[in-house]
């Protein structure tokens, strides 16, 4: 998902069913994200200083890429190569194309670089939305999801998008707030598919394919977060704003279509 999920202070998170964390009611989890990343009151006041450089936008590249913790690397490599896998067999027809392993090694190959590119930024763009606004978030992984993704790509050549969520910890988001944080990712996708657009239509060979493969992915992500059920940043961003959501919809499906006209 792409999506998020919110999690008001004073409710139960051990309710929750997470593993290895340990979230007492009553708390306000903009100051905590995990009990194995948050040991002491000199962590939290270091991410609190964190937060207040995002928001000051006094936060360089490599400072904010300090901000990921190695759990939310290690969610976003396994869920990256899951949905990197889903995107290939999309891309070659399903379990049995027909194609040599390294026709297949090359689609998976150029799948990562594209699928890496579109889904990693499109979570960290709803992290540090959210971070900006004063909250901590990490991206989570659902295991369950990601079997359906592989699943669904290999028998009906079509990948559900949603491999976990990004988690944001904190009191409830105000209904701009939830707005921004999930047109952030969309957004995303939709700036990145065009240099990939450009890349298709002018560049030649391999650049070409990485182009389109690009522009594909990229809009087949914006579409389907769009789409607005359940916890998909579409359903979100239209209880904020229906202009924002008609205008990021019909250009999310616009450049999808056009990738498959050119």
């Amino acid at each position: 998902m792409f999506g998020m999920k919110d999690f008001p202070a004073g409710k139960d998170y051990r309710e929750q069913g997470f593993r290895r964390k340990d979230f007492p009611a009553g708390k306000d989890y903009r100051e905590q994200g995990s009990k194995e990343d948050v040991q002491d009151e000199g962590l939290l006041k270091e991410r609190a200083s964190e937060r207040k450089g995002i928001s000051g936008g006094k936060a360089t590249f490599f400072r904010m890429l300090e901000r990921i913790p190695p759990r939310e690397w290690r969610d976003l490599g396994i869920a990256w190569f899951a949905i990197t896998l889903a995107f290939s067999l999309v891309f070659i027809g399903g379990v049995f194309p027909g194609i040599s392993s390294q026709e297949f090694a090359f689609i998976f190959a150029v799948s990562a670089v594209t699928v890496g590119v579109g889904f990693i930024l499109h979570e960290l763009a709803h992290k540090f939305t959210a971070m900006h606004y004063g909250y901590w978030a990490e991206f989570r992984k659902d295991n369950l999801m990601l079997l359906v993704a592989v699943a669904m790509a290999a028998l009906a050549g079509f990948v559900f998008a949603a491999p976990g969520a990004t988690v944001i910890y904190g009191q409830a988001l105000s209904r701009r707030e939830n707005g921004w944080i999930s047109a952030s990712g969309v957004i995303t996708n939709l700036v990145l598919a065009v240099p990939f657009a450009v890349l298709a239509l002018l560049g030649g060979g391999l650049l070409s394919i990485i182009g389109f493969m690009g522009w594909k992915v990229n809009g087949m992500l914006a579409a389907f977060n769009m789409l607005p059920v359940g916890p998909l940043d579409g359903k979100k961003v239209l209880s904020w704003s229906p202009a924002a959501f008609g205008a990021l919809i019909a250009a999310a499906f616009g450049l999808l279509a056009a990738s498959y006209l050119v």
